[in-house]
């Protein structure tokens, strides 16, 4: 088992110092663990539901030596050129992807200006602009039947037990056609969601249903 210590961040626990904390957790864990021991890196919160077993399933046929990026794929002012993978529901980073964002981005000289480490902004979108600037690919993590793996918000809402209004943010940074419904609507093999609010009573309950049906 790979151990290593904690890490202080002289940083406030702010939402603007997130970007911060993400490039400065990948360089900490970086110095202390063999990466050659991992293919591929999942940054989540500490409210997001992770189906371990799915998410392998989703990296099993990539090459973790290849540079590329999963998650919710989200795109800023719908400018494909500001592509980020959601924080919430968690993201992922190939071990070249890790590689290749600590030597160009956070321990460059020269570090690009869409990488850089002391601007105050939110996170997710900071790390995909930095990541494309550096030339990794986005992967569409999307199961067979178009439905998304990565989930940036409560299933309660895909499954009709949430709120009747989706919040607007999930229809206006999508950048594949978002799609919300009673039914249907959930991958088979979703990967994460965000928020865990009642979550474990939904498992629960579906497991109950199947076992008592």
């Amino acid at each position: 088992m790979a151990i290593m210590p904690l890490m202080h961040l002289n940083l406030t626990d702010v939402y603007n110092n997130l970007w911060q904390k993400a490039w400065m957790s990948f360089d900490w864990a970086e110095r202390w663990l063999n990466l050659d021991q991992f293919d591929f890196v999942l940054k989540a919160d500490d409210d997001t539901f992770v189906v371990v077993e799915n998410l392998r399933l989703l990296l099993a046929p990539l090459d973790p030596g290849q540079p590329v990026h999963l998650g919710r794929w989200f795109f800023y002012d719908r400018d494909p050129k500001q592509s980020y993978m959601s924080g919430g529901g968690g993201y992922v980073l190939s071990r070249a992807a890790v590689r290749l964002f600590l030597a160009r981005a956070v321990r460059s000289a020269s570090t690009p200006k869409e990488c850089n480490l002391q601007e105050h902004t939110a996170e997710d979108w900071k790390m995909g602009t930095c990541l494309s600037s550096l030339g990794v690919k986005f992967v569409d993590s999307r199961d067979v039947g178009g439905l998304d793996r990565f989930h940036p918000i409560n299933v309660e809402y895909m499954i009709g037990w949430g709120p009747a209004e989706m919040p607007q943010w999930m229809w206006k940074f999508n950048y594949y056609k978002f799609r919300a419904c009673l039914e249907k609507c959930v991958s088979s093999v979703a990967a994460t969601f965000h928020y865990t609010d009642n979550l474990y009573s939904l498992c629960l309950s579906v497991c109950l249903s199947v076992c008592l049906s």
